[in-house]
């Protein structure tokens, strides 16, 4: 991957991780300007993007932040739930102080997410998932 390509890919990913809803539609040429490069790299990383399922083309509107259904979004939180507890069991063995303090903070922000999750509304939960990939 070029330089200039994952550094729009990056930008995008970033901004699909909670700073823009699903729907939302994404132009190359406004991306561009943001990430202060030529287009081209941009056209590229979007591309990626949507062999990814992130971002998805719409007839007439462009490219636009893919809405996962709700059998995804469990999927998803499940899928993430069965790597961490694995994750956790082999950080336990090398854990420090410091680490676990971490863990504690992160592992209170996820409580607070998975609260506001069961509370929303289901047409708010898609805009919640994002958060998941920051905690």
């Amino acid at each position: 991957m070029s330089i200039l390509k994952k550094r729009a890919y990056d930008h995008v990913w970033r901004m699909l991780s909670g700073e823009i809803s699903p729907g939302t539609r994404l132009s190359a040429k406004s991306l561009a300007k943001q990430i202060g490069i030529s287009h081209t790299p941009v056209r590229e990383a979007l591309i990626q993007l949507q062999s990814e399922g992130l971002i998805e083309e719409h007839p007439q509107k462009g490219l636009c932040v893919r809405q996962p259904d709700r059998d995804e979004l469990v999927e998803t939180i499940e899928m993430r739930t069965l790597l961490e507890v694995h994750a956790a069991g082999e950080a336990a063995r090398r854990i420090r102080d410091a680490e676990i303090d971490e863990m504690e903070r992160h592992t209170n922000a996820l409580h607070e997410l998975v609260h506001a999750i069961g509370t929303a509304q289901p047409s708010e939960v898609p805009v919640l998932l994002p958060r998941w990939a920051v905690i």
